[in-house]
């Protein structure tokens, strides 16, 4: 599962960064992202939401929680979905699609090397 394991790694790392950004320095991603900056508190709750979800994925990949690391794929997969339907509705900015790009590339780069040691280990 190195590979599976990695990649949960990675996720965390990427987890860590945005929700400290969202916390320390929302309007700097916001501006990045061309999203109009805010001084609501709403930015910085999601800032501590992202590090609490890499909190869980760090402890998954270092426990070897496999049950987890499927559960991560579809959820990653459900949350490209609703930023997709966000977009559409015009409730959320066009730069939300980035968003989905990561949360998919992340969730097959977990599914795929999920599959493979899964079937290596059979």
């Amino acid at each position: 599962m190195h590979k599976t394991t990695t990649s949960l790694v990675a996720w965390a790392a990427y987890d860590f960064v945005v929700g400290a950004t969202l916390l320390l320095a929302p309007n700097l991603l916001l501006a990045i992202l061309g999203i109009p900056s805010t001084g609501e508190v709403w930015i910085r709750v999601a800032g501590v939401l992202a590090l609490v979800i890499g909190a869980f994925f760090l402890q998954s990949a270092r426990t070897g929680n496999v049950h987890f690391y499927r559960l991560t794929v579809n959820v990653r997969v459900g949350a490209g979905l609703l930023f997709t339907a966000l977009v559409v509705t015009g409730a959320g900015p066009p730069v939300l699609m980035l968003f989905v790009l990561v949360e998919w590339l992340g969730a097959a780069w977990t599914g795929l090397t999920l599959r493979a040691e899964t079937a290596v280990a059979r």
